[in-house]
């Protein structure tokens, strides 16, 4: 990770006693305080405990940075202990004590701190299960060939909802009042004619969702919009999107990195050069807790004065 105020970067795919992971380790999410860490990890040295670690699979590990711990947290259902079975997906609730995946087609919900697993099965396959902040909802992606539905789960008592259909990725708000999610339903909000992938917020309170992939004049794209982040408030959203027309003198052709302020009802582009010109796109996007400031993942070299190709860059909000 990078302390921006510090400017230093640290690993934190390390094992308990500080040795270096032994083979490739991706981060999954990051504690709003920066405390915990989860990743997936096929190395084999990070916890001795760790099944995925004798077979050989990708396995959750949760960081503590505070007292310099790794621990294995994908523990499956006792019926998978003896498979070889990759979870897919990853989140955890933002005190580090519960933590969500999918495998063999459930969800399942671990409490790192008991080390117990509780095995959720749904009607579908599941392809994909993320908790929320606090833990009092989980959203599970079911398979539906090349997406997913979205459905909602209230895991303090309730009844399970569907959300919406042809969806590729979804997040929760820090505050839990908001979930994000992409889709290519046109029935998730009214007067959806575009005929492509949008970007909508659902409130969790009131289970009304609204698109957020719009013009400043609150008119639909006419391009794919997808991968959407949230500030912890639910007031911006970044997304990535290959329409042209959410600002004026989009003409790069290519996918640009956008956020939307729900408040103000804006649309701004975000991924533009050091002198201001828009650049040859982005493939990722993400906005802090407090919506200051929006990390991209750029192809261009122009976003910076002599930069790389393709590296990871921060700004401020437009």
């Amino acid at each position: 990770i990078r302390d921006r105020n510090e400017k230093t970067t640290i690993r934190v795919s390390v094992a308990t006693n500080g040795v270096e992971d032994d083979d490739d380790s991706a981060l999954l999410s990051m504690s709003s305080d920066g405390r915990f860490i989860l990743m997936c990890s096929y190395a084999k040295n990070l916890d001795p405990d760790s099944l995925d670690r004798r077979r050989g699979g990708c396995g959750l590990y949760l960081h503590d940075r505070q007292v310099s711990k790794t621990s294995w947290v994908s523990i499956p259902p006792e019926r998978f202990r003896n498979d070889r079975a990759d979870v897919e997906q990853g989140a955890m609730t933002d005190d580090g004590r519960l933590v969500s995946f999918a495998m063999r087609g459930v969800a399942v919900v671990v409490d790192t701190k008991r080390g117990s697993a509780t095995e959720l099965v749904a009607a579908q396959y599941v392809k994909a299960a993320l908790i929320s902040p606090k833990g009092r909802f989980l959203a599970v992606g079911l398979d539906s060939r090349d997406s997913l539905d979205l459905v909602l789960t209230p895991l303090n008592g309730g009844s399970t909802v569907k959300v919406a259909e042809s969806v590729e990725s979804f997040r929760f708000s820090l505050d839990e009042q908001f979930l994000t999610f992409d889709s290519k339903s046109s029935d998730v909000v009214a007067n959806d004619t575009n005929r492509h992938r949008d970007v909508f917020m659902l409130d969790l309170a009131t289970r009304k969702a609204e698109r957020v992939s719009v013009t400043e004049a609150g008119r639909q794209s006419t391009g794919n919009s997808s991968a959407p982040s949230v500030s912890a408030d639910g007031r911006y959203v970044t997304f990535t999107s290959d329409a042209v027309d959410l600002v004026g003198g989009d003409t790069n052709q290519r996918s640009d990195a956008f956020v939307r302020d729900r408040i103000a009802g804006t649309t701004k582009r975000v991924n533009l050069s050091y002198n201001g010109l828009q650049s040859a796109g982005v493939t990722e996007v993400s906005i802090s807790g407090d919506g200051r400031t929006i990390v991209f993942a750029g192809d261009g070299r122009n976003y910076v004065n002599n930069g790389p190709q393709l590296s990871l860059y921060a700004t401020n909000r437009p």
